[in-house]
C-alpha cells in the first residue's frame, strides 16, 4: 500500500469517530449540570458529561452567539429564545473565542 493512499484510508475511518469535526467545551447549564457545549459544522449542540445528547441547534436557527467572561449566550431565531451557559474554568473561556468566531 503506498503512503497516500493509507493516508486517505485513515483520514476515511477518523472522519467516522464520534465526536470528529466538533470543538466542545466544558460548561454548567443555568441548573448548574456539568454539560459539554459545543459546535460542528452542522450546529450547536449540548451534551451531558456521559456523552447523551441533551440539545442540537443548526446554524440557520441560531442568530447570535456572544461570551463575557465566563457566561456563553446562544440566540434560538426559530424559537425566540436565549440559552445561556457558563463555562468552568479560565482554559475554557480562552477558547470560547472559537466557538463565536471570535478566536
Amino acid at each position: 500500500m503506498q503512503l497516500a493512499e493509507a493516508e486517505l484510508l485513515y483520514i476515511k475511518e477518523v472522519e467516522k469517530l464520534d465526536g470528529f469535526g466538533q470543538e466542545s467545551f466544558a460548561a454548567k447549564d443555568t441548573y448548574t449540570n456539568d454539560i459539554f457545549i459545543g459546535v460542528s459544522f452542522i450546529g450547536v449542540f449540548v451534551k451531558h458529561r456521559n456523552g447523551r445528547s441533551i440539545m442540537h441547534h443548526r446554524w440557520k436557527d441560531i442568530g447570535n452567539i456572544a461570551h463575557n467572561k465566563s457566561a456563553i449566550t446562544v440566540e434560538i431565531t426559530s424559537k425566540d429564545d436565549t440559552i445561556m451557559f457558563h463555562t468552568v474554568s479560565v482554559i475554557s473561556n480562552n477558547g470560547t473565542g472559537r466557538l463565536t468566531g471570535h478566536g
